[in-house]
């Protein structure tokens, strides 16, 4: 029995350092998984972030698209469009019969302008010579007045091209009279009453391949005093 009274602290197996202090082993492995741990909570943060920025991300387009897409500009006409104009159509056209008044003086005729705009969505052409652009003047059944019979100094085919929006007026006269084929002289006044003046305007022709198309016909009633 010694007298000292301190126990010696045990040993291990391998060379007598404490049980109770990890080795240098023990250490590297716990670096080693400490290691891997946090590899795997940064990939695992990585891979939520992305999926969470999807998330998001698309729930911002889908409202974007819900919220409705910017209407398309329109676009004005291409090259070729410009280059290689087209007879307008009935439905790109608006004619009008601009008189000044509803009534008009016996025996002295008048000033019938005529308006024709380019409402549609490209150039095109309008023929503005007396074979494309008529004036006819009615009482009832009766065809008074018609630039058929005199055209005056209009050319028989004058063609214009029409931009988008353009408008031009052709004032055609009336002297107040009747009217023959070649417009023979010494016609009678129109009687006073009430007429119906009818602009018809017939489509550029383009050949035989291009087909019929429809004229734009505009009426205007008016007194004749």
């Amino acid at each position: 029995m010694s007298g000292s009274g301190r126990r010696t602290p045990p040993t291990s197996a391998r060379g007598g350092a404490p049980s109770g202090r990890p080795d240098a082993a023990t250490f590297r492995r716990r670096r080693l998984t400490v290691g891997l741990l946090a590899l795997v909570l940064v990939a695992g943060l990585v891979i939520g972030g992305r999926a969470l920025w999807g998330i998001v991300g698309g729930d911002r387009a889908g409202s974007a698209d819900a919220g409705g897409s910017t209407p398309a500009t329109p676009t004005g006409p291409t090259e070729e469009e410009l280059a290689n104009p087209v007879a307008c159509a009935a439905g790109a056209l608006e004619v009008s019969i601009d008189l000044t008044g509803d009534t008009l003086r016996h025996g002295a005729g008048s000033d019938f302008p005529i308006t024709v705009t380019n409402s549609g969505q490209v150039p095109c052409l309008v023929d503005l010579g007396y074979a494309g652009l008529e004036l006819a003047l009615f009482s009832g059944g009766d065809r008074v007045w018609t630039t058929a019979d005199c055209h005056g100094e209009r050319p028989e085919h004058q063609e214009y091209l029409f931009d988008l929006g353009y408008s031009q007026t052709t004032t055609i006269p009336w002297q107040g009279r009747r009217s023959a084929p070649d417009c023979a002289k010494d016609q009678n006044f129109a009687d006073a009453g009430t007429y119906r003046a009818r602009v018809t305007l017939h489509p550029v022709s383009r050949g035989e391949d291009a087909g019929p198309a429809a004229p734009i016909t505009q009426t205007r009633v008016f007194g004749l005093e």
